[in-house]
């Protein structure tokens, strides 16, 4: 993701603050992509948000329950919340350009007939990591899948 407005040792703070949360287990690649962030002033960066290792807290599981070496969207939520307030967040988990400190977006990652959500598709749910209210975005998924609830069947009507 790219990262505006902020220095490398905001960022790097952040993250910091992240791998806390997540018993140290979030790592973080930041590559400076402007001149003034080079030169440690706020400028553009490029951040890669990981995992040490899939099984401990923080990590991400597939859409198949695997896991993959990837943080999780609260990880993800945690550290977007942790950046300095004027930053702005871009390509971010397949979203547009928003500032740090939005509320954190819910996508559908799953299928239609098997549907799973980036929050849901972790261990963290339910241990209390999560400390804000979700923002929720079902647009992706028709109203029938995240109702819970079946179409009716369609009758056979050929001859």
């Amino acid at each position: 993701m790219i990262i505006k407005h902020a220095t490398g040792a905001q960022i790097r703070a952040a993250v910091a603050a992240v791998a806390a949360l997540f018993e140290g287990n979030i790592k973080a690649e930041i590559e400076a992509r402007t001149r003034a962030a080079r030169d440690g002033l706020k400028g553009t960066h490029r951040v890669k948000l990981g995992v040490k290792s899939s099984r401990a807290p923080g990590g991400r599981r597939s859409h198949k329950g695997r896991r993959i070496a990837a943080a999780c969207w609260h990880a993800f939520g945690h550290f977007f919340d942790a950046l300095p307030s004027g930053a702005i967040i871009d390509g971010a988990v397949g979203e547009k350009a928003r500032p740090a400190g939005a509320p954190w977006l819910d996508r559908q990652i799953g299928s239609h007939f098997q549907p799973l959500k980036y929050s849901q598709a972790c261990d963290c749910a339910g241990t209390g990591r999560e400390k804000r209210q979700l923002a929720h975005v079902d647009a992706d998924v028709p109203k029938w899948v995240s109702a819970g609830v079946a179409p009716a069947r369609v009758p056979d009507t050929r001859a």
